[in-house]
């Protein structure tokens, strides 16, 4: 049970991350007046992960908090 728990919190810190990360790398497309942002392709991984839900939204708040 414990174990279940440490990969739902791994999983998700590491989606979170990777949503930011890939923001941050590429900030024109990201923070312009029409935004593109690649990270996007990342949402598909709420069909496989539940933990991927949590992730998405914690890596987009870091993203648009750090990115502003």
């Amino acid at each position: 049970m414990k174990n279940k728990k440490v990969l739902f919190i791994a999983q998700t810190a590491g989606i979170a991350a990777m949503y930011a990360a890939l923001t941050l790398l590429l900030p024109a497309p990201s923070f312009g007046i029409g935004q593109c942002r690649i990270s996007e392709m990342l949402t598909i991984l709420a069909v496989f992960t539940p933990s991927a839900i949590p992730g998405l939204a914690v890596g987009c708040l870091v993203s648009n908090l750090v990115g502003l």
